[in-house]
């Protein structure tokens, strides 16, 4: 009985308003300073072959069990408009970074 209250509660946490791989594409367009409002400032960033990467990372641990989610989006070196963006990671870790920025 135990265990599938710990089930419960942890399917609990990681479930909700998940977003979709779609939703954070809703970037793709638009302008990095938006992007940062939303999410805070990038965890890292880097310059490669005339683009910047900027990325956003979220991890949790639940009983034992690392979640974690990774978004990045890239502009021109020099430009403010973001070319594409990108999400990978799991449930409970995008979940997190999801409602972090408000999707």
């Amino acid at each position: 009985m135990k265990f599938i209250f710990k089930g419960i509660i942890a399917f609990g946490l990681l479930g909700g308003c998940l977003a979709s791989t779609g939703d954070f594409e809703q970037f793709d367009g638009g302008e990095l300073g938006s992007l940062i409002e939303r999410a805070g400032v990038p965890d890292s960033q880097r310059t490669i072959a005339g683009y910047t990467v900027y990325r956003w990372e979220s991890w949790r641990a639940i009983e034992g069990t690392t979640y974690q989610c990774v978004f990045e989006a890239t502009t021109k070196s020099g430009s403010q408009t973001i070319v594409k963006s990108k999400v990978d990671g799991n449930l409970g870790g995008c979940n997190a970074l999801a409602r972090r920025m408000n999707l």
